[in-house]
């Protein structure tokens, strides 16, 4: 009994998965693994860019010397379109920087899969992480960052603080799901334990439907 109960540390917990869709998988069978009672509620989706033809700009400038810097496997998914409607290759076209960046294991992976080689992966997403990664002087280099069309401000503001020029180009959008505060309202009403969180765009979707 004790066993099971290490064994299933979540169960008799009912878990709110805000995640999109079609990401959501893996996280929700991990929970079930771990006995707890998920409801699923996709809160936000992923959509084109509005200007596709900034990203294949991007991906043309792309040139030596450049650092790329790879957020999310959804910014990874973004260049993949936007270079298989122009006819590109991205790996050839991401191959052009002088280094490529891949932030988190996820990313890394999108990348590989996409046939672009040679990222290297800071051991965190942080200021300290990328340092650590980027020794080097960044006055005057170009650092191209394809990222969501409202990314937080923190990246490309410590970029530039240490004299970076940075080209940011947005490859995907998150927005809201619309019609879901109904049922939101009833799951915490009916009792949730604990609510995932896995970027800001799902806090940012939750906060406005349950403030009081």
């Amino acid at each position: 009994m004790g066993g099971g109960r290490l064994t299933a540390p979540l169960r008799g917990k009912r878990v709110l998965v805000t995640r999109a869709a079609e990401q959501a998988a893996g996280l929700v069978e991990g929970l079930r693994a771990l006995g707890a009672e998920v409801v699923a509620l996709p809160l936000i989706a992923f959509e084109p860019p509005r200007d596709a033809a900034a990203v294949e700009r991007a991906l043309r400038g792309v040139a030596a010397g450049d650092v790329g810097i790879i957020t999310s496997a959804n910014a990874v998914r973004g260049l993949e379109a936007a270079a298989a409607g122009a006819g590109m290759d991205l790996g050839s076209r991401l191959g052009k920087a002088a280094r490529l960046l891949a932030v988190g294991p996820a990313t890394a992976a999108a990348l590989a899969d996409a046939g672009v080689a040679g990222a290297e992966m800071p051991a965190e997403f942080s200021a300290e992480g990328l340092s650590a990664v980027l020794r080097e002087d960044l006055g005057g280099c170009r650092v191209v960052l394809p990222r969501a069309e409202a990314g937080l401000p923190w990246l490309p503001e410590w970029l530039h603080s240490k004299g970076a020029e940075v080209f940011e180009v947005a490859v995907y959008r998150t927005v809201p799901l619309g019609e879901v505060e109904g049922r939101l309202r009833t799951e915490l009403a009916a009792g949730i334990d604990v609510v995932t969180f896995t970027s800001n765009s799902t806090v940012a979707a939750v906060v406005p439907r349950v403030r009081p």
